[in-house]
């Protein structure tokens, strides 16, 4: 069976591009305890505005790897923080604005309703990302990139489930057992899980170094 042809290759930036910070180790255990909606929001946006002008960017994924994809594909980023936030990121990073080719922010977590307990929830918006998004879908269409040519990599349950009724190709990034569970259980194919986003590179004949 023949690889898929890939246009676009969007990475999840937290733990599959750039290495989660030490700010947002500590500060998500916070958010794992019980708080009320409303308080976890604003606990999640504080983490995300210390974490995107006080930690060190640490890319898991070289510069000079980054720029040899860029030669063949279109990169992108999608992420929870907010363009804004993100942007600042990335120049502390010396990547600079430009850099990717197009950055989804989905803008944090959001409260919704939810109709069997009628009460508000946090959700990661993510799953909204390849059918809802409008920048997201307005630079797909610009650059003649259908959702099946589209190469997404993320490392969190949630990164998976947004390409769930889409035609994306997924590679999931599991760096310990637990995390490989988690994508099993939730259905990813075993041979679409790996330990490091350059084993998902290779896998989809993306050369990396």
């Amino acid at each position: 069976m023949s690889e898929p042809k890939i246009k676009c290759i969007l990475f999840d930036w937290d733990g599959t591009l750039q290495r989660v910070s030490w700010i947002k180790h500590r500060g998500y255990a916070i958010l794992g305890i019980f708080l009320p909606a409303w308080l976890k929001q604003f606990v999640f946006e504080c983490i995300e505005f210390v974490d995107s002008f006080l930690a060190q960017p640490s890319l898991i994924i070289s510069e000079t790897c980054l720029r040899k994809i860029k030669e063949r594909y279109r990169i992108g980023i999608a992420t929870n923080r907010s363009k804004m936030f993100m942007e600042t990121i990335l120049k502390r990073a010396e990547l600079g604005e430009g850099f990717f080719d197009v950055i989804a922010a989905t803008r944090g977590l959001w409260n919704t309703w939810h109709e069997r307990t009628r009460g508000w929830v946090l959700i990661n918006p993510k799953p909204s990302l390849f059918l809802t998004h409008f920048s997201f879908r307005s630079f797909l269409r610009r650059n003649k990139i259908n959702l099946f040519e589209v190469l997404f990599m993320g490392d969190d349950v949630s990164d998976y489930l947004s390409t769930k009724g889409t035609q994306v190709h997924f590679a999931g990034i599991a760096p310990n057992e637990a995390r490989k569970r988690d994508f099993l259980s939730a259905g990813l194919s075993e041979e679409l899980i790996f330990s490091t986003p350059q084993d998902a590179l290779r896998h989809f004949g993306i050369v990396v170094e």
